[in-house]
């Protein structure tokens, strides 16, 4: 039996931030993200609002064995890693 692995990524995360307007003004001010999208859904009475980060970071992106690691910290403290995951071309595993 032939094993081929799943490609798996994370399309969005969502973070509750406590205003929306400056969590903007740090994403996209301060750390230089993409807004993608700031609509206002009226069913649930808030914004969806999606950005895209270009490579602000707290630490330079590194080579790991897994993938490509960057670090950049929110406007709460929090510090996230993206992620490259690294190619899995080579030759399948038999089972």
């Amino acid at each position: 039996m032939i094993v081929h692995p799943v490609q798996q990524s994370v399309g969005l995360a969502s973070i509750v931030v406590r205003d929306y307007d400056e969590a903007l003004t740090f994403y996209v001010g301060m750390l230089g993200f993409v807004l993608v999208e700031d609509s206002f859904v009226e069913a649930q009475n808030k914004r969806w609002v999606v950005v895209s980060p270009p490579g602000a970071t707290v630490r330079e992106p590194k080579e790991e064995p897994y993938g490509t690691v960057a670090v950049f910290k929110d406007l709460y403290g929090n510090l996230w890693d993206l992620l490259e995951p690294r190619s899995h071309d080579g030759p399948s595993a038999d089972a």
